[in-house]
């Protein structure tokens, strides 16, 4: 989609999904909208609401102030505004040329040997497997035991049917794959994979195409994961996200549990598994797993 009409359909989804009680506007009956009216979302941003459809349709790019006041009228979050600001950025003609990076540094898979046994993973933007350590690779067994080459999450979670039986929140993390997935094509426009990713996992997959018609945007910073693992039976994850390098997409996750939980002791049999079984996630002569 163009840039332009890109961000005028992304401001009308969050105007669409903003109840008039969430920004103190006074509702009123027989309301035919199902948020909130151009109207209301003009008056608070200061600009008229015949300006606002024009930006809805694509035909007008608002400037840095207008874009920060039309995001403070509808309250958009952190990640929303990113999102914004990197298709107002694509819509100026500011693109920035950022390869990806497909090999972790030796630094970074010294701290991953450091953080076992806590499960630890390092993603790319097209949510590739860039590194793990042993705890983090047998979280899926399945991405495990490919060549690092294939190890793709996004894939993974959207394509497969047995990971509806490791995620009994299967349909919230498709959604969340998708939100990612939006948010670094906004960031990353010029990245061919993960354009063809996208298109591969719409085309194979309904309720993926479905969420990625809602428009939401995600940015991994913390969250919670819940795995029916086959070997040590529940776990009931949070993670920690840390993007390695500015503007990069590739992220570190830490998984932990709460002390003394059930999941707590689960990682710790399952560390001790992982150790029997790291030439599963050991290349030959590689650290932790590591793409090269």
């Amino acid at each position: 989609m163009e840039p332009r009409r890109a961000l005028g359909a992304f401001l009308r989804s969050r105007r669409d999904r903003t109840q008039p009680d969430d920004v103190g506007v006074a509702a009123r009956t027989g309301r035919r909208v199902p948020g909130l009216r151009r109207e209301e979302v003009a008056a608070l941003a200061g600009v008229s609401a015949d300006y606002l459809r024009r930006v809805e349709q694509g035909r007008v790019l608002p400037s840095v102030d207008l874009l920060d006041a039309l995001a403070d009228a509808l309250q958009l979050g952190a990640a929303d505004r990113l999102h914004l600001e990197a298709l107002a950025d694509r819509a100026r003609g500011r693109r920035r040329h950022r390869p990806p990076i497909t090999a972790a540094r030796p630094s970074l898979l010294r701290t991953l040997d450091a953080l076992a046994p806590t499960p630890a993973v390092v993603l790319g933007r097209c949510c590739e497997v860039l590194a793990w350590n042993p705890t983090g690779a047998a979280l899926d067994q399945a991405v495990a035991h490919r060549p690092p080459q294939e190890r793709n999450v996004a894939r993974r979670i959207v394509l497969e049917p047995s990971a509806r039986e490791l995620y009994p929140e299967w349909q919230a993390l498709v959604q969340e794959v998708a939100d990612v997935l939006r948010l670094n094509t906004a960031r990353f426009p010029d990245d061919a994979a993960l354009a063809a990713l996208v298109d591969e996992l719409i085309a194979g997959s309904r309720t993926f195409a479905r969420c990625w018609d809602r428009l939401d945007v995600f940015e991994k910073s913390f969250g919670r994961k819940v795995l029916d693992h086959p070997l040590v039976g529940r776990l009931e994850l949070t993670y920690e996200a840390f993007e390695i390098a500015p503007g990069s997409g590739q992220a570190l996750l830490v998984y932990t549990a709460e002390p003394d939980s059930p999941t707590a002791q689960a990682i710790e049999e399952l560390a001790r598994i992982a150790d029997g079984d790291s030439s599963a996630v050991r290349g030959p002569g590689s650290q932790v797993g590591a793409v090269r």
